[in-house]
């Protein structure tokens, strides 16, 4: 490679013979630098000088070129399109799988038939992924057809809180989910699993129904869910929907809760008002271990009300009330009964004395009742 300079000023000559003595002194390093022995610089050759001045450098050594010295940008790199099909072990096509390139956050997914198509440099390597299956990495090459079978991965099955959909690391939770374990229940003596839950988790509320102690509270979760109707829970027994005051409390593994829509968006509209998901203990290998606790408790109401169980006087209050609220007398009591300051009257003179009939025959052939509410 010669290059050819022309120079028409005298003091442009000056500089330019400078520059060319700082090219060479360079090329003098570079040869050094990079073949471990002392090389002859560029020669600079007068003979040879087109009009009116003329300089031209010598060819320059091909071991000491910018292309050699790794200074020139390098080819871009070619990409490819792979295709191909992703199964499961049972050679079903597995939808949604992702198929990614390592190292990047480029990426694709499989369609419903189990097919990918995307476009990678030829150095790629790709990661093809799904839930519950191994992850497997193949470098690409020259290759443009690749189709994956993924084995299942049983270890990714051990996980710690129990979801909608399975189970999840508590660390990876994104809805609002609550879980309680055995350890928590223990200790409590209630008689059946809904009463233990009952101030572990918050919102979650537990309402008894009545009295009973084996009556299984309601479980309501964050509040009213619907305006007239209400709502309770989906209550779900190792994924069969339960009553959870048939479960014995020590047979319990853990209690998760499921609150928002994300969450339990699976269950869909039975889901509305939450989800409980009970997750029984597994029977251990080895020996037989019997445990037994026993608990006795009395429930007594703290305030007894003193019950109207008298007809008149039911009659009379209402008669009175009635009249109070309206300026009117009543004309019945509900939609069957009928009422008026007649059928009054001889309630009360019914009611003072026992030994007439509690029924009787209207003129119209109809029974009307004059005994107590009770």
């Amino acid at each position: 490679m010669k290059i050819y300079l022309q120079v028409n000023c005298l003091l442009c000559r000056y500089l330019l013979i400078g520059l060319l003595i700082t090219l060479s002194l360079s090329n003098r390093l570079l040869a050094k630098g990079f073949h471990g022995e002392d090389k002859p610089p560029v020669a600079l050759h007068s003979n040879e000088q087109p009009e009116p001045f003329g300089l031209y450098l010598r060819e320059i050594p091909e071991r000491n070129t910018l292309e050699n010295l790794g200074l020139l940008a390098q080819q871009p790199e070619v990409d490819v399109t792979v295709k191909g099909l992703v199964l499961g072990e049972d050679g079903e096509p597995l939808p949604g799988a992702t198929i990614t390139v390592e190292g990047s956050t480029a990426g694709t997914v499989t369609d419903m038939e189990g097919y990918y198509s995307i476009t990678v440099p030829e150095d790629a390597v790709l990661v093809f992924s799904y839930i519950g299956y191994e992850v497997q990495r193949i470098p690409v090459g020259n290759q443009s057809e690749i189709n994956v079978t993924l084995s299942v991965d049983l270890s990714s099955l051990e996980e710690v809180v129990v979801v909608g959909y399975g189970v999840q690391k508590r660390m990876n939770l994104t809805g609002a989910v609550d879980q309680v374990t055995s350890e928590e229940l223990q200790g409590r003596n209630v008689t059946n699993l809904t009463q233990s839950l009952q101030g572990v988790m918050p919102n979650v509320n537990i309402t008894p129904l009545d009295g009973k102690p084996i009556q299984s509270p309601e479980i309501n979760i964050r509040g009213t869910g619907s305006i007239g109707q209400g709502g309770n829970a989906l209550v779900l027994i190792d994924g069969v929907e339960g009553d959870p005051s048939m479960v014995n409390p020590n047979d319990v593994e853990s209690v998760s809760v499921l609150k928002d829509a994300a969450s339990a968006a699976i269950y869909g509209a039975r889901g509305v008002f939450g989800v409980v998901l009970i997750t029984t203990k597994d029977p251990e290998r080895g020996a037989v271990t019997v445990n037994y606790t026993g608990n006795y408790g009395i429930k007594n109401p703290v305030v007894e009300p003193d019950f109207v169980t008298d007809g008149y006087t039911f009659a009379n209050m209402f008669n009175d009330i009635f009249f109070a609220r309206d300026g009117l007398y009543p004309q019945n009591i509900n939609k069957t009964q009928l009422f008026s300051q007649e059928y009054l009257a001889e309630l009360k003179r019914r009611s003072e004395d026992p030994s007439l009939p509690k029924t009787d025959l209207d003129e119209q052939g109809n029974y009307v009742y004059y005994h107590n509410t009770d």
